[in-house]
């Protein structure tokens, strides 16, 4: 397969493909990359219809186009790169991922197009998402680190010859309004918090309902935490309910007496990992989320029926534990899939992304 694609490789290069050159001379920076890329968001916006159906021929050799996410994908990085001609990564490093490089992800189903690149998250851009284009979703290092394969358009050369990665464009941030005076029991509400461009809107009023807990940091692209998720579970249970949730009487885990914890705990919104652990730095799944939004709605009087099987194309990779939770959360339009009738059970979600789907089941199901 290599073999096969590096002889391709080298037979558009002895065609006499016209390749811009990186240099002093034409220099092409990672914002000039970005910046290509991001100003076809106006064509193609957030939430535009982008399917299957959706083809592109790509300019980047290895393959000659696709549709649906590889097309949208192809698409930008044209858009960025011109003619310049791709190579295939199947083995590499988190360090070696570039803004406009393309990630094959979720066993070889899906790709997407790296839009910036942080220390231990990618943001991207990716069509086909829910059967539309979605532009500045978090993925994890470790989602990055288990991508089937990486196509990037950086020539092979050295180090010196390679722009760096330029410094992320800080996201705009509404300028802090002054608050009352709270009680000193009261949780202090974030006042400022780096959150992406397609999600500033609903998660500022996720905000102001209350869903936020000040555990969650002021960085709401990374993805959240076992802990910060049972905060939000608690945050979301008072903003239903209308009842603050008292202290919890006494500890439940031992590797950790996190008041909040203990409080989901208590509620049953969270369980152990076993052993007596809660594991709470560990990431939050996208199949646990489902189960803990559940576990609220069932302790405010709802009622979920037990199902055998979900409607996304991956349900067999939904854990049994978690599959009513998640057929009906779907159902009700609270979780939605990552693309390609897919939900991705094992995948995980950021803290925007959280507040979102806390918000939709406060504003859907209240």
């Amino acid at each position: 397969m290599k073999k096969a694609l590096s002889l391709l490789l080298a037979l558009v290069m002895c065609l006499g493909l016209t390749v811009p050159a990186f240099g002093a001379d034409d220099p092409m920076s990672t914002d000039a990359i970005y910046n290509a890329m991001i100003a076809l968001k106006a064509q193609y916006p957030e939430g535009m219809s982008w399917t299957n159906d959706n083809s592109y021929n790509w300019k980047g050799g290895i393959y000659s186009g696709g549709g649906g996410c590889v097309g949208f994908a192809f698409m930008l990085s044209d858009a960025a790169f011109g003619e310049l001609p791709a190579r295939m990564l199947e083995t590499f490093s988190y360090s070696d991922v570039r803004v406009g490089d393309i990630l094959r992800m979720n066993n070889d189903t899906h790709s997407v197009i790296v839009l910036e690149v942080h220390p231990d998250h990618v943001v991207i851009a990716e069509g086909n998402y829910n059967s539309s284009i979605h532009w500045g979703r978090s993925v994890s290092q470790n989602e990055v680190m288990q991508s089937n394969y990486l196509l990037t358009r950086y020539p092979e050369k050295g180090e010196d010859s390679i722009p760096e990665q330029p410094e992320t464009p800080e996201q705009p941030t509404e300028p802090t309004q002054p608050t009352e005076p709270t009680e000193p029991t009261e949780p202090v509400q974030p006042t400022s918090y780096e959150v992406s461009e397609w999600a500033k809107e609903r998660v500022a009023l996720a905000v102001e309902t209350g869903l936020a807990a000040e555990s969650l940091g002021s960085d709401y692209r990374v993805n959240i935490t076992r802990a910060q998720f049972a905060a939000t579970a608690v945050k979301l249970y008072e903003a239903m309910s209308g009842q603050k949730v008292p202290a919890a009487s006494s500890s439940s885990f031992t590797d950790t007496s996190d008041p909040v914890i203990l409080q989901a705990a208590d509620l049953g919104f969270v369980s152990g990992v076993g052993g007596g652990r809660f594991s709470p730095d560990a990431l939050v799944t996208r199949e646990q989320a489902a189960v803990m939004l559940s576990s609220v709605y069932t302790k405010l009087g709802g009622s979920i029926p037990a199902v055998i099987s979900t409607a996304f194309a991956d349900d067999a990779s939904v854990s049994s534990w978690a599959a009513s939770a998640v057929a009906f959360m779907s159902d009700k339009g609270i979780v939605s899939g990552v693309g390609e009738n897919r939900f991705s059970p094992q995948g995980q979600a950021s803290i925007e992304q959280a507040l979102l789907i806390s918000l939709k089941m406060f504003e859907d199901l209240k």
